[in-house]
């Protein structure tokens, strides 16, 4: 494809993307489901018009657009709300993934014939809460805010839990010597390390945007 009609593909799908937003809106339903939809409709499993299968680049591009959905939605939330509900929200980002992976793992190893390990595995990976989702679905709901933001919250910070679960269990499958200790100790560890890096940059960037001043106010997040 030459690089013009890449960049009018490109276009006509942003322009796509932004009539199914604004019709998912009058429908009252989720944003992402009507772009998710226009996405399988234009692949190669539908009408063929688009056929791409480099999944090393969809992943990297959905790294960084699931960082900018995230950043997004901490900002636009506020550190005053999620505040008043941070008890529950850590429960349920920690605990309560940690008992959704399990229970969901023990299924699929019921169900699926699989080892228990490998159910855990199974249950880690989706155990986590889609907050991309979340975000675009509780932007136009009707929710108290006190559930809202507590939904909001666990669905923003269970995202490391779920990543550490599958690398745990990932070590455990693969490793003889490996064990539910060692699980443990990885978990404390990699989320204590997490935790102390993601105030330091917080209070970084929040003392940076108090006190730097920038020439144009579209360089501001």
């Amino acid at each position: 494809m030459y690089d013009g009609q890449l960049l009018f593909a490109l276009g006509a799908m942003l322009v796509f993307a932004l009539l199914a937003s604004q019709l998912a809106g009058r429908l009252r339903v989720p944003g992402l489901l009507l772009v998710l939809s226009l996405g399988m409709l234009l692949g190669s499993e539908v009408t063929g018009l688009i056929d791409f299968n480099d999944y090393d680049l969809a992943r990297d591009v959905g790294v960084v657009a699931l960082a900018l959905i995230l950043f997004e939605g901490g900002l636009a939330s506020g550190w005053s709300p999620i505040r008043r509900v941070l008890r529950p929200v850590l429960g349920l980002a920690t605990v309560g993934t940690l008992v959704t992976a399990l229970i969901t793992g023990a299924g699929a190893a019921l169900i699926l014939d699989l080892s228990l390990l490998q159910g855990f595995l199974l249950g880690s990976i989706l155990a986590s809460t889609d907050g991309a989702a979340v975000f675009s679905i509780l932007r136009g709901s009707t929710l108290r805010q006190r559930l809202a933001h507590t939904l909001e919250g666990e669905a923003g910070m269970n995202d490391p839990v779920a990543i550490l679960l599958v690398l745990g269990f990932i070590e455990w499958i693969e490793r003889d010597d490996y064990g539910v200790l060692n699980l443990a100790g990885e978990f404390v560890f990699e989320m204590g390390i997490g935790a102390a890096v993601g105030v330091a940059v917080g209070q970084g960037a929040a003392w940076a945007l108090r006190n730097v001043s920038l020439s144009t106010a579209g360089l501001y997040p």
